[in-house]
């Protein structure tokens, strides 16, 4: 049924009809983790085909993390805490704020944690906690990618 309701709503450009698509696939991804099914890939496609959707971002960044590929997670998390959500403008998409805020940092924490920087996580928990001003999300961003760069290549492990 969700499939079905999915291909209706992508077979057109009206922006009712992708704002209604992203949420069924942000629907899939949900029932796929509650089915504990990989949910990383079926994120990062639907990501792909809409780029708008930084609930689906986060649950990329959640389910690379859940599926033990931190490295995944860092680029979708800096762009997360990127977005200045009074200047957030998605058309019929909607957002919780805490999806730029507590919920990015909270998921950057585990992804610092993961990647052994301990300092970078207590200050993503830290930051969570206190609502995080800019010099504090730039300060993670810089911590996030450099992370990421510090990881090695895909196919050089």
């Amino acid at each position: 049924a969700a499939q079905r309701g999915l291909d209706l709503a992508e077979a057109t450009d009206e922006e009712d009809q992708l704002a209604a698509a992203s949420m069924i696939r942000l629907l899939i991804a949900r029932d796929r983790i509650a089915r504990h099914q990989p949910v990383a890939d079926f994120a990062a496609a639907a990501l792909a085909r809409y780029p708008a959707d930084h609930a689906l971002r986060l649950m990329l960044a959640e389910a690379a993390l859940d599926e033990g590929k931190p490295e995944a997670a860092l680029e979708p998390l800096a762009a997360l805490l990127s977005v200045d959500f009074e200047e957030l403008h998605t058309g019929r998409l909607a957002f919780d704020r805490r999806t730029f805020g507590e919920a990015a940092f909270l998921a950057a924490a585990r992804a610092c944690s993961v990647l052994g920087d301990r300092e970078g996580s207590a200050r993503c928990i830290t930051t969570a906690a206190k609502g995080g001003d800019a010099a504090a999300k730039a300060w993670i961003i810089a911590r996030l990618d450099g992370l990421r760069r510090s990881q090695p290549a895909k196919g050089q492990i």
